[in-house]
């Protein structure tokens, strides 16, 4: 999924246990060392989430990170 003018990212959030990589965009930099992205639900809806940058190599539960 690309977005004309945003980097493609990908969110990690924990899901019953497990941790599961949703396709996201980038919004804004909030300042306080987290960053707003719109994470893209199973549904096509898409949700923001105030969250940190993460390493692609070793993705963390909460985190971003550009798509390697």
């Amino acid at each position: 999924m690309m977005y004309q003018g945003k980097h493609c990212l990908c969110y990690t959030q924990p899901l019953e246990g497990a941790l599961i990589t949703r396709a996201a965009h980038y919004d804004r930099d909030n300042g306080d060392g987290t960053h707003r992205v719109f994470a893209r639900l199973d549904d096509g809806s898409e949700v923001p989430v105030d969250v940190p940058q993460c390493d692609p190599a070793q993705p963390t539960a909460g985190c971003w990170s550009e798509l390697p």
